[in-house]
């Protein structure tokens, strides 16, 4: 018994390898640039396709209709922008005239202050970059939101960010 309790010390210690010098190998291997984390990259793929997939754009604009009566929040919009992100191609010109894209529009404006997540404020600078939005009191928005909420940003999004304020 004294043995088995030795033993986990020492695994414990030693977070779970008997031998130090594997386990440092196996973080030089993490340091690595080119190692990938195919856990982080699975669950992304999986968020991803989790995406509903519509037929046509009508379709969505149906669905976002449904969405706007049983009341949009950040969750709702995150969404919509994975689809709209993703599907920028099918759109054309008299789609981005539907009076439901101006009233998702209106409820990015109106929600954007009660974003906590730094990547829905990214897929938004995306989406307006993408989708040549010119409405300047968004992009205002954006920015003043962007700033007063600065800790919750990582350099990455930050770069992402500016990246689409430049466009």
């Amino acid at each position: 018994m004294e043995k088995e309790v030795k033993e986990r010390t020492e695994r414990k210690l030693n977070w779970n390898i008997k031998n130090r010098w594997e386990q440092r190998a196996l973080d030089d291997v993490k340091r690595n640039s080119r190692f990938r984390d195919f856990a982080r990259l699975s669950q992304q793929q999986q968020a991803f396709s989790n995406i509903q997939e519509f037929n046509s754009i009508d379709e969505l604009y149906f669905f976002m209709d449904n969405m706007f009566t049983d009341g949009f929040d950040e969750h709702h919009i995150s969404i919509a922008l994975d689809v709209f992100l993703r599907d920028v191609v099918l759109f054309e010109e008299k789609d981005l005239n539907n009076p439901t894209f101006q009233q998702f529009l209106r409820e990015v404006g109106r929600n954007m202050v009660t974003f906590e997540d730094e990547k829905n404020y990214v897929k938004v600078a995306q989406f307006l970059d993408w989708f040549c939005v010119n409405d300047k009191i968004l992009w205002i928005n954006l920015e003043q939101f962007m700033l007063r909420k600065e800790r919750i940003f990582s350099a990455d999004s930050y770069i992402k960010l500016l990246s689409h304020f430049s466009n």
